[in-house]
């Protein structure tokens, strides 16, 4: 790829396709849908979809999935250094 190319794409002025965005993908160890619509990743996440993620169905109550998010928030605290 050229400096150029990927110029464009860190401006949005183009995307990358094919065997370039399978190998960016990769490389980043992102999906390719990150890659083409990172906007779409900074949006919460709503309960019901948290529920799908983790669990694989809508059918859990609002405790469970809250005992999980709040040991979600242990583990990164104890992980992930405070900026």
């Amino acid at each position: 790829m050229s400096q150029p190319t990927v110029c464009d794409w860190e401006k949005g002025r183009k995307y990358p396709a094919g065997k370039n965005l399978l190998r960016l993908s990769e490389i980043l160890k992102c999906s390719t849908d990150f890659i083409l619509t990172p906007d779409d990743y900074q949006r919460p996440i709503s309960g019901q979809e948290l529920k799908m993620s983790l669990f694989g169905t809508l059918n859990i109550d609002d405790a469970a999935l809250s005992d999980v998010l709040q040991y979600a928030e242990y583990i990164r605290s104890k992980y992930v250094p405070k900026a």
